[in-house]
């Protein structure tokens, strides 16, 4: 049913100047700027006299500047989805639906529906990170206050160990003296280290995305899988739903979705399953592998495939889905405060046995 010949081409990007300060506009900007101009062409009021007036209201520069390349592109002949389409900031299913959105009359209110699904994932993708800021507080605290430790505390129970005339050490404690001794004297190197290691981890966590083998390792790892693989796939199905609701042809909805995940080896098994799709499969039995979908979402497109309304069965199920990973992330991170509270204060408690230990040895009863 939703398998037509018509295609909408990839749109083509302008190439943008390489800059390491130059700032791109975020996915709420754009979400805020789509809704405004939506509002605007609702009310009446001229392509360009809207985009000029969103541009001068407009705080973020990276949008403002965007903004201003859509007008010269638009009093230049241009379409507003070509406009769109040769900027890089802008996701490509903005273009595609706008694109039928315009074919039909109606792109007025498809802005406002663009709008409200980026800002619907903008807002998600905030309400994750705001539920990581307090783990990585604790972190970050524990580095400062064992950094503190060993560059003032530390070295006055040491001189205090000395001058109770204590030859013998055992031997955690000596490791103890060697970093304190390492951390006061190269606290240059130490930070270089700590950022090296963050940063490593950063650059490790965008490989493990891009090597087959490393994307699908991190897919089997126990709870962090699980839930990579249902916010990859919440994105994926929110998506597609909201493009065929929007009567985008499944085909191009596809050829945009299947390129979403960010895990090379979930892109590539739902890549194959769209190939099936575009080859004459229905929807349900192409998605019917349990990596990429959920029994719900799988439920509701055999149901919509019966009654013909795939669009708003995936959505609801997606719905669903989404409620049911913030609960899965929010028990996450419930488990792992208390497990890095207990790290962090285990470590304390090795220093302090590392420090008093000597002390004990050598008292006469």
């Amino acid at each position: 049913m939703y398998l037509e010949k018509y295609e909408i081409a990839a749109p083509k990007r302008l190439k943008p100047k390489f800059s390491l300060f130059k700032a791109t506009a975020t996915q709420q900007d754009i979400g805020i700027f789509l809704m405004h101009l939506g509002a605007y062409l609702q009310a009446g009021i001229q392509l360009l006299a809207a985009l000029e007036s969103i541009a001068s209201n407009t705080k973020s520069t990276p949008m403002r500047r965007d903004i201003n390349t859509i007008i010269n592109f638009v009093s230049g002949g241009c379409t507003l989805s070509e406009a769109i389409s040769k900027l890089a900031s802008f996701p490509d299913f903005v273009f595609v639906v706008l694109n039928v959105g315009e074919s039909t009359g109606d792109y007025a209110s498809v802005l406002s529906d663009i709008a409200k699904m980026i800002l619907e994932q903008s807002k998600f993708k905030q309400e994750i990170r705001r539920r990581l800021r307090y783990p990585i507080f604790l972190l970050s605290m524990f580095l400062c206050l064992l950094f503190l430790a060993c560059e003032f505390l530390l070295p006055e129970i040491i001189n205090l160990t000395k001058a109770m005339n204590i030859n013998e050490l055992p031997s955690q404690t000596k490791v103890l003296i060697a970093l304190s001794g390492f951390i006061t004297n190269h606290t240059l190197i130490f930070w270089s280290f700590v950022t090296g290691v963050a940063v490593g981890a950063y650059y490790l966590i965008k490989l493990c995305q891009r090597v087959t083998f490393l994307s699908r390792s991190v897919l089997r790892i126990p709870m962090i899988g699980e839930l990579k693989i249902k916010k990859e796939l919440c994105r994926f199905y929110h998506l597609l739903g909201f493009m065929l609701s929007a009567k985008v042809p499944l085909r191009s909805a596809l050829e945009i979705t299947k390129n979403l995940p960010s895990n090379l080896f979930l892109r590539r098994e739902l890549s194959n399953c769209c190939s099936a799709v575009t080859s004459g499969k229905k929807l349900s039995a192409a998605f019917n592998s349990k990596l990429v979908t959920t029994p719900m979402i799988h439920q509701a497109m055999l149901v919509g495939d019966q009654v013909g309304d795939i669009p708003d069965s995936i959505s609801k199920a997606v719905a669903f889905e989404q409620i049911n990973l913030k609960n899965k992330i929010d028990d996450a991170i419930r488990m792992l405060e208390p497990i890095s509270i207990c790290f962090m204060g285990a470590i304390f408690v090795w220093i302090i046995i590392c420090l008093f230990a000597p002390l004990y040895m050598n008292l006469e009863f």
